[in-house]
């Protein structure tokens, strides 16, 4: 066998690097679920415990901010039902948070890709932008 044939054979031995927690925020929180949901379920392994026990640790300052914006959230709603209302320091620190942590608008599903589309051509016949008999009602 030449080198290059072994180098060949050693590449597709070897595995993928594995991902990097903090890369991807999204992967992460969906394996930090999924792992969770297997610990309680069926149990971990040693690997995934450890690989729980990162994400938890990466994880841990967000979800400590997140749970404070909830606080201040929740004392803020109170002040409709006889509640004190937030002092200027907690409103600034929750806008921060709100700001920090607004939700990304999701991807639209396959499904609702077309319905919008579809939604979007039928307004476009119904103010008359498409030219052509087919399209215009009269």
């Amino acid at each position: 066998m030449s080198i290059q044939t072994l180098r060949v054979r050693l590449k597709r031995l070897t595995p993928p690097p594995r991902p990097v927690i903090g890369e991807d925020l999204h992967r992460d929180a969906h394996r930090r679920r999924e792992l969770s949901d297997k610990r309680w379920r069926k149990g971990l392994t040693a690997a995934q415990k450890k690989e729980l026990a990162a994400l938890d640790a990466y994880f841990e300052h967000r979800d400590l901010e997140l749970k404070r914006k909830m606080e201040l959230w929740s004392k803020y709603a109170k002040v409709y039902s006889g509640g004190e209302p937030l002092t200027d320091a907690e409103r600034i620190e929750l806008e921060e948070l709100e700001k920090r942590y607004a939700a990304p608008p999701e991807p639209p599903r396959p499904n609702e890709r077309f319905a919008l589309a579809l939604k979007e051509a039928l307004e476009k016949c119904e103010r008359g932008e498409y030219s052509g008999a087919r399209y215009n009602k009269g």
